[in-house]
């Protein structure tokens, strides 16, 4: 049964908790080596992502994401985590065979890059290339159709505000118009906004060049509130899955690591 606290209790709690927190942060912000200083903003930027999904977790709705299968490639939000735990917006893989639309939770493994063959421990299954070349070539694809659709809106917006220079003493048809070109802004900074977003996961992608790794080690359930990407199905990581084969080298080390025969 839980403890009931009177709030005089509860503020002295939470004075104590911000305090070892300030501390904390405080040392590393001291800190001579800047590795070790630069966790205070990791640390800080994560208390804020985390208090905003404590604060909008009564009103998230599961069923609004899409659904996701074994062998998705997604980006999770792991956090600020201790010692050699994986934290920060990784790639990871679902490891459920059949999630609910609704279930508010999943099941992953959370996915490295391979810097040498030193990297690889007992705990992880090598992947090859197999999600970059997919990855990139998605991405690629869609950053080529937003340039396209970019310019193309572009020259309207450019074609919109010559006609609307011309007019003269008509002020309906320059009402109109005007509210043509504000939605025309509107779609051409979004366009803006997607393709810089396509520009940064590029490079996030090239880290994974020389190969990935399955961390099936740190098997994880989280939040769905923690997915950064994909949330719907025209998100840039949709329909990024793992090969049957990838898949089958998972499950077997899963079975060396935790099941007994």
């Amino acid at each position: 049964m839980a403890r009931i606290l009177t709030k005089d209790k509860l503020n002295q709690h939470k004075d104590k908790a911000l305090q070892e927190l300030s501390k904390l942060l405080d040392a590393l912000i001291s800190n001579d080596n800047p590795k070790v200083s630069a966790k205070a903003d990791i640390l800080s930027f994560w208390i804020e992502t985390y208090c905003k999904y404590l604060n909008t977790e009564k009103t998230f709705v599961p069923s609004s994401l899409k659904r996701y299968e074994r062998g998705d490639v997604i980006q999770v939000n792991f956090g600020y985590r201790v010692g050699s735990e994986h934290g920060g917006l990784h790639y990871a893989v679902v490891l459920d065979k059949a999630n609910a639309l609704n279930s508010p939770i999943i099941t992953v493994i959370p996915l490295g890059s391979l810097e040498s063959n030193d990297d690889i421990t007992k705990y992880d299954v090598p992947l090859g290339n197999e999600i970059y070349t997919k990855i990139k070539l998605k991405n690629d694809s869609l950053y080529q159709t937003a340039k396209i659709a970019f310019e193309g809106l572009t020259e309207k917006q450019n074609t919109i505000k010559l006609l609307q220079n011309s007019l003269i003493d008509d002020e309906a048809a320059e009402l109109k118009l005007t509210a043509i070109l504000d939605q025309y802004e509107k779609e051409v900074s979004q366009l803006e906004l997607d393709l810089k977003l396509l520009q940064k996961m590029k490079k996030q992608i090239l880290k994974m060049k020389n190969g990935s790794l399955a961390l099936v080690g740190q098997i994880t359930t989280i939040s769905k509130l923690r997915i950064y990407n994909p949330k719907g199905y025209h998100d840039t990581l949709s329909g990024i899955k793992l090969s049957p084969k990838a898949l089958d080298s998972i499950s077997a080390k899963m079975k060396e690591l935790y099941f007994f025969e």
